[in-house]
């Protein structure tokens, strides 16, 4: 899945943007929502940074904060069923604005709310918020994500949560799933090494790699390296005849 703030960087500030890990301050969320522990990772971004969709998918919910104190304004999404067969539900709470409505379909890199930092937003990172940003202290983007399993292949409606035994009402951890551009990069290179010639993937960097028909793209797929060849975002100018496309990572 795509990082959902793409201007953020995933370490831990101040030499990153992640003000509180998956985990973090488990004295303090038992006592707020009875969980050991930050149920997502919170991303600093400036206030009304735009919050894109990491894959293609269904918004299963909108949340307003005048009735969602914890989250605030906050956006549930799932995604299409996977190449491994799961679903993936995201959680993006403390929005300061929503600009998608229940049941709208979103594909991968498509804006759907603005950072800010509506609900409850004082935590055990709120020494790095006062610093980075005085003026809309406690602001960033909460990000939660569990994952589903259909009991019946390809069917939507037949949907188990996993790991709901995890103490977390099944969260994880998102950066187990969040895919940067360095190690994309780095399974697309392994990839080419088997390749002949017949398709080119552009990073979105304009970093060309070709690979060799139809099978190798499908073995990107599986690897949820890429979305579905059939949904490309862009078209571009051919490279030497050669069939050139823009792709965007997303699952």
């Amino acid at each position: 899945m795509l990082n959902p703030l793409p201007n953020s960087i995933l370490k831990k500030y101040p030499e990153g943007s992640v003000t509180q890990w998956f985990g973090e301050n488990k004295e303090l969320y038992l006592k707020a929502i009875r969980m050991p522990g930050h149920p997502g990772i919170d991303i600093y971004q400036p206030y009304g940074t735009p919050i894109i969709a990491p894959y293609n998918g269904r918004i299963s919910g909108v949340h307003l904060q005048d009735a969602n104190k914890i989250g605030g304004n906050q956006i549930d999404l799932f995604s299409d069923i996977q190449p491994s067969g799961l679903v993936y539900e995201t959680m993006f709470a403390h929005c300061s604005e929503i600009l998608v409505k229940k049941d709208q379909r979103v594909k991968a890199g498509e804006t759907i709310g603005k950072v800010g930092n509506s609900g409850f937003v004082v935590s055990g990172g709120i020494q790095y918020w006062q610093n980075s940003n005085p003026d809309n202290r406690g602001t960033h983007l909460h990000l939660g994500l569990r994952l589903w399993k259909p009991l019946r292949p390809g069917d939507m409606e037949s949907l188990v949560i996993q790991n709901q035994d995890n103490g977390f009402n099944g969260w994880i951890d998102p950066m187990l799933f969040v895919k940067t551009p360095t190690n994309t990069m780095q399974k697309l290179k392994l990839i080419q090494q088997k390749g002949e010639k017949d398709i080119w993937i552009v990073d979105e960097n304009g970093q060309c790699i070709r690979i060799a028909n139809i099978a190798t793209f499908d073995k990107l797929f599986e690897l949820g390296i890429i979305g579905d060849w059939l949904d490309i975002q862009t078209q571009i100018e051919p490279v030497n005849g050669d069939k050139t496309i823009l792709i965007y990572n997303e699952e």
